[in-house]
């Protein structure tokens, strides 16, 4: 069994291989948040909003057509 002097020296072997990746060196992020809140690229989010808006709308009406059978077998 290991004890902790020389866990403690594993790890930190493996800490001192880490490599830094430094090429990213600007000041600013590449991403802001609250730009994120008022600019949106419809050409991607468009063919993705037009699918689930008909799969939901396909799956109201089914459910709605399934029930409707459902209560009119219960009724009679």
């Amino acid at each position: 069994m290991l004890n902790n002097h020389s866990m403690m020296s594993a790890i930190e072997e493996l800490i001192d291989d880490v490599v830094v990746n430094d090429t990213n060196a600007t000041d600013f992020p590449d991403y802001d948040i609250n730009d994120s809140f008022s600019h949106f690229e419809w050409a991607e989010l468009a063919p993705v909003l037009v699918v689930y808006s008909l799969t939901f709308i396909l799956g109201l009406v089914g459910e709605f057509n399934r029930s409707t059978y459902v209560c009119e077998r219960v009724r009679h």
